[in-house]
């Protein structure tokens, strides 16, 4: 396990998830992102490792190391929803195996500090007939990913908030857990997707993240405060998309001073660079081609936020809502 880091320097760290991988190829673009990470206080990078091959280990292997030298690190972003299930899992098993090979092929200030899971499984169709057997799954494969990369890399996932609430009771164990709590156990962070509006409030960023952010205290694990900056999304609350740069660093701020001093916290993970970009630069955004992103599955979230309290095991078959 990680050690947690020191309150002084978690004090309004940043993580950033890019899923642009067109970045790689263009040196200006690795130049913009380091300059952008400096300005944002940005600590960790989520980068996409989608088609990771040979073809590809040049250009990561330039972006990594500019970054390097700029005290940030990447995290290898991966994860398709079908991946949790235990017929996918070899699918999985192979990303990590590439990455891991890329990493035995260059230098330390070229490698992947860690990987990054961000497969919301949860949103299949499945999850609402099993959802049992799919966190069931799901946790198989993160244990067999762990035994394969051991503490070479820090192993780390996005995570939706009401994991913290859905109690989930496996075999052989003797009392109910959450499910936040089973994931967490098998990782060195989770990056909550605490995505609203605003930090405030019964249903703001700060409210829906201190159960992971308590879970992290007693655990001995990091958690960062996802916030979400995409346009178009439904509902609306669910971004900070149509703020201006000023407003944003406001609720960011409200989130680092209310969880500061908890051991926990690591900072705000922000999803993601181009749309954060265009928020704070929006008279500078010259993008070199379509970035290729991932959007979060929204028509899901709100109903899955409704599922708070859901418990996940075997002889419960009520699904609460709000």
């Amino acid at each position: 396990m990680f050690e947690l880091e020191k309150e002084k320097e978690r004090k309004k760290s940043r993580a950033l998830w890019v899923w642009d991988d067109s970045i790689e190829k263009n040196r200006e673009e690795i130049e913009r992102l380091a300059k952008f990470c400096l300005a944002e206080s940005v600590n960790d990078i989520f980068y996409t490792s989608r088609g990771l091959s040979e073809k590809r280990w040049s250009g990561i292997s330039t972006l990594i190391s500019c970054l390097s030298k700029k005290g940030v690190k990447v995290h290898a972003l991966f994860g398709e929803s079908s991946w949790a299930l235990r017929e996918y899992h070899s699918d999985a098993i192979s990303l990590i195996k590439q990455i891991s090979l890329y990493n035995a092929s260059f230098e330390e200030d070229c490698r992947f500090s860690g990987i990054h899971d961000d497969s919301e499984f949860y949103t299949l169709s499945l999850w609402a007939l099993s959802p049992l057997a799919m966190a069931e799954e799901y946790l198989m494969l993160l244990q067999k990913i762990r035994e394969l990369i051991g503490s070479s890399m820090q192993m780390g996932a996005a995570v939706p908030f009401w994991f913290a609430d859905s109690r989930i009771c496996l075999e052989h164990e003797p009392r109910m857990r959450t499910l936040g709590e089973k994931v967490m156990e098998k990782l060195d962070y989770v990056a909550i997707m605490s995505y609203r509006d605003s930090a405030c409030g019964p249903n703001g960023s700060i409210s829906i993240s201190e159960p992971f952010i308590n879970l992290g205290n007693e655990l001995g694990k990091r958690v960062y405060v996802g916030q979400e900056t995409q346009p178009g999304l439904f509902p609306p609350f669910l971004t900070l998309y149509g703020k201006s740069a000023r407003q944003i660093r406001k609720e960011f701020e409200k989130i680092d001073s209310r969880f500061e001093k908890e051991p926990s916290y690591a900072g705000i993970a922000i999803h993601h660079y181009r749309s954060y970009l265009e928020a704070i630069e929006p008279n500078q955004l010259n993008e070199p081609g379509q970035p290729r992103t991932k959007r979060p599955h929204t028509k899901h979230f709100d109903n899955q936020k409704k599922r708070s309290g859901f418990a996940l095991d075997p002889d419960s078959k009520k699904k609460h809502s709000s």
